[in-house]
């Protein structure tokens, strides 16, 4: 299987994705650290498909709440701030296409 967590830098941002399914319902932190470590740029988006908290899901990150609690942690730490744009409880591709869409581009 390939892990599809990734980063990618983009002139004053930095995208990541993470795979809530390698280990799951948790965040590889160790790289996530890394990423955010060494980025310069004041931008970081990040979006997995899991949401943190158990509200229409019972197996998510809420499942760790020690590690999903790390893992919002280094985000906010990193200049992050929720990313749920279209509201439906997880932050994941739909939330980049309308981000993507605001600035005349797309995910394709």
């Amino acid at each position: 299987m390939i892990n599809p967590t990734f980063a990618v830098a983009h002139e004053n941002a930095l995208f990541i994705g993470l795979d809530n399914y390698v280990t799951p319902h948790r965040v590889n932190q160790a790289w996530l650290d890394q990423q955010l470590a060494a980025n310069p740029r004041p931008h970081v988006f990040a979006f997995g498909h899991e949401p943190a908290f158990a509200v229409r899901h019972s197996d998510c990150l809420d499942d760790y709440p020690a590690a999903r609690d790390a893992f919002l942690a280094s985000l906010t730490d990193a200049g992050c701030y929720d990313g749920d744009l279209d509201g439906d409880g997880d932050v994941d591709l739909s939330d980049l296409s309308l981000l993507l869409a605001h600035f005349g581009t797309s995910c394709s």
